[in-house]
């Protein structure tokens, strides 16, 4: 009996103490500062910078006036969805590293 009651004292004691310094990392800001070194940094970019010398302008061939309405970085390619002044909309898809246009998606047209 006196065993068990030692067990149960040195266990309360332990309890208060984890407790007190439960209170003593959350009052000083101990658990902030470890969130913060633990948090990840920024995702890399989807398109990295050319390998090669640089490919200069690119002419993507579309309608003067044409605006840019939204670019999507996919893997190693980008897509620029543009909007004509007529209304009419396009997507070109270009390869970042080479500038060579892969292709062009003419919604609407056959």
């Amino acid at each position: 009996m006196r065993a068990l009651k030692a067990v149960v004292f040195g266990l309360g004691i332990l309890c208060i103490g984890a407790f007190g310094v439960l209170v003593w990392l959350v009052l000083t800001g101990g658990l902030a500062r470890e969130a913060a070194v633990k948090a990840p940094g920024p995702a890399p970019s989807a398109v990295s910078a050319p390998a090669g010398p640089a490919w200069g302008d690119l002419a993507l061939g579309q309608p003067a006036g044409s605006a840019l309405v939204a670019l999507v970085a996919s893997g190693d390619t980008l897509a620029l969805h543009f909007r004509a002044p007529d209304g009419a909309e396009r997507v070109v898809v270009v390869d970042p590293r080479t500038g060579r246009v892969l292709g062009r998606i003419l919604p609407g047209e056959r």
